[in-house]
């Protein structure tokens, strides 16, 4: 009975937690650590990232670097993205924030979205960006819980 009651807690709270991989951008160094059971999408012809996605859950990761075009401060980025995600009628439901990094969430249409960006004064910003269905979100709240603040790359 036991063993029944964790195979079936196991299927429905997702993935296995367990083992992890680390993705490394070599354009900008940006690195995260993702489940093992995600999947990478072909990369991309200009080398700045990666998606991923899952066997099971609908929904994908991002991982990738950029050149802050904001300016050399993080929060002038921020508030970029926050005006870019507002414009094209995206909501922002949740932000959080500190010298180095920030969180943006919030629902495009039917999906959830929770991206974190990283960087310094100057240099590049590096993001783990989660999409997902919102019908999916007991399911992913777990795995953003645990691989967001996994997000690392240097400064310059």
């Amino acid at each position: 009975m036991i063993r029944l009651f964790a195979f079936v807690l196991l299927m429905l709270t997702g993935p296995a937690l367990a083992d992890d991989v680390q993705y490394r951008n070599s354009r900008f160094g940006t690195t995260a650590v993702l489940p093992a059971d995600f999947r990478a999408s072909p990369a991309p012809t200009n080398g700045d990232g990666r998606s991923f996605s899952h066997p099971v859950l609908r929904g994908t990761v991002s991982v990738y670097g950029a050149h802050n075009i904001a300016g050399d401060r993080l929060a002038d980025y921020r508030d970029y993205l926050t005006g870019i995600y507002l414009d094209s009628g995206q909501s922002i439901t949740y932000q959080a924030g500190g010298n180095s990094w920030f969180v943006l969430s919030g629902w495009d249409g039917d999906e959830i979205y929770y991206l974190r960006a990283e960087g310094c004064t100057g240099g590049p910003v590096h993001h783990i960006y989660f999409s997902f269905p919102g019908s999916e979100k007991p399911r992913w709240e777990p795995i953003i819980e645990r691989y967001a603040r996994k997000l690392d790359g240097p400064c310059q």
